[in-house]
């Protein structure tokens, strides 16, 4: 596999002329749509709400402010609700003294 890779790596500037543009748009939208229904609705069965409204708040940020304001956004939102998930489900299990 490496080596295909690396052979792949030197040959595909050769290659790449012959690619037709719209072929490379359309997969690469198909796979924009691919993973963002993967990402939003079949991940709804499995996350619990409060991660599933992570995942929506940082797709809905990186769609209108961009992937890298958008990841920041979801990195915060992922933080506070976790942090928040922590205090809630704390419990103190050892006493306020060692002796």
């Amino acid at each position: 596999v490496i080596l295909l890779t690396v052979v792949l790596f030197f040959v595909s500037s050769l290659l790449l002329p012959y690619v037709p543009p719209i072929l490379a748009s359309a997969m690469v939208l198909f796979l924009g749509i691919e993973l963002t229904f993967e990402a939003v609705w079949t991940s709804c069965s499995t996350l619990l709400w409060s991660e599933w409204c992570v995942v929506m708040g940082t797709v809905i940020a990186c769609t209108f402010l961009g992937f890298a304001p958008g990841f920041g956004v979801g990195i915060g939102i992922a933080t506070i609700i976790y942090m928040g998930w922590g205090v809630v489900d704390g419990v103190c299990e050892r006493p306020l003294f060692f002796f």
